[in-house]
């Protein structure tokens, strides 16, 4: 189960992928942490900023650090090596 498990989550992303994961994790930062700052300054209460941060962070390490199947669409292909005589 566990061998299974470490399978599923070692495998690589390629190239596409890796720009995808970032630029979903820059969007979803600033739309969480703008989101936050605008929930404690109308809340008046810095709980609700740490909090909804907090979610943030989470919801970006969900979508970002699992190699999902969208970030492996198009793997990279080397060219065969030439003998060379």
């Amino acid at each position: 189960m566990f061998k299974n498990l470490y399978k599923t989550l070692t495998q690589p992303i390629d190239y596409y992928g890796q720009d995808l994961a970032k630029k979903a994790a820059y969007n979803i930062l600033l739309l969480g942490y703008s989101l936050a700052w605008i929930i404690g300054y109308f809340m008046s209460d810095l709980r609700y900023t740490f909090f909804t941060g907090i979610v943030t962070v989470l919801v970006a390490f969900v979508v970002v650090v699992p190699p999902w199947p969208f970030y492996r669409r198009n793997p990279f292909q080397f060219k065969k090596l030439k003998k060379i005589d």
